[in-house]
């Protein structure tokens, strides 16, 4: 079915170049698939202090914090990130942050 949407799409975005390649290779149509980078300006946004009112309300201290927010599915290889957590068990000041915002009363369109 992927092979199909991509062959049939008139366009396709994605994130990277690498994201198309793996398009293309799937079946992508080259001059229909556009890449769109996903950045940010390293000079203007700085990570923040660390003893903030998120840290200290939910107890993270002086952890190492590895975080994700975003969707999570099948197409973000959540198993890799599930794999590294489980082979960092044994590290206790390391903690895994995983966030996905849910809309509460939001009505699904078919």
């Amino acid at each position: 079915m992927e092979r199909q949407v991509y062959a049939m799409a008139a366009s396709i975005t994605v994130h990277s170049q690498g994201n198309r390649e793996y398009v293309v290779q799937q079946g992508g149509q080259r001059e229909r698939v556009h890449v769109v980078s996903n950045w940010v300006d390293l000079d203007r946004i700085r990570p923040g202090n660390r003893d903030n009112s998120f840290s200290r309300q939910h107890g993270l201290g002086e952890r190492f914090v590895v975080s994700y927010a975003g969707t999570m599915g099948w197409a973000q290889d959540m198993g890799t990130i599930i794999r590294s957590a489980y082979r960092l068990r044994e590290h206790k000041r390391t903690l895994f942050l995983l966030v996905e915002m849910v809309l509460k009363n939001r009505k699904r369109r078919l």
